[in-house]
């Protein structure tokens, strides 16, 4: 077997035991961070650029099994993550296995690439709202001392513009305008 291919419409080139190393760590990092752009770029890259320029499909298939290995143990609850995306799929996640066509695996790694940054996003909404709540309980048990956005954003260990950005996003008015109106 030929470990180097090289594709000629991308001018990219992909060798499959450097890239593999490189794809795992950059991969590893991304889910760890919970970067949820790089994550979806490289699985991005690896639809459109990798998956049938192979010889054989199970080498793709491999492949993505290979990323799919990593996503479920690196990504926080990252088997429910991936089985919720899957659960009308009869087999699963394991419906990769079965797949024989390099078409309709670059579907099924979009479909994962789809709902894990869906997923990823949701669970970020859910944390900021999270977060914002508390705020809000914060300063309505604390409405008769001074309260800023420095002092409530170091209690919480978030930076000021994190929580004024949140809080802007996830109330009906901006974090000094929540604190004048429960004053008043």
């Amino acid at each position: 077997m030929e470990n180097r291919i090289d594709l000629e419409t991308s001018g990219y080139s992909y060798d499959v035991e450097r890239d593999t190393k490189y794809l795992r760590k950059r991969l590893e990092r991304a889910c760890l961070k919970s970067d949820q752009t790089v994550i979806r770029g490289m699985l991005t890259e690896v639809a459109e650029n990798v998956i049938g320029y192979m010889h054989e499909i199970c080498e793709d298939v491999s492949l993505v099994s290979y990323l799919l290995h990593i996503l479920v143990f690196n990504l926080p609850d990252g088997g429910e993550l991936i089985e919720k995306i899957y659960k009308n799929d009869p087999k699963g996640y394991g419906s990769l296995y079965e797949i024989t066509d390099a078409e309709k695996l670059k579907a099924w790694l979009c479909r994962l690439r789809d709902g894990i940054c869906k997923q990823m996003k949701n669970k970020e909404s859910s944390t900021q709202q999270k977060i914002v709540d508390m705020v809000k309980q914060y300063i309505d048990s604390c409405v008769e001392e001074r309260i800023t956005l420095h002092d409530t954003a170091e209690k919480f260990k978030i930076s000021q513009s994190y929580l004024s950005s949140i809080f802007a996003q996830y109330s009906e008015m901006g974090f000094n305008d929540y604190v004048n109106y429960k004053k008043v």
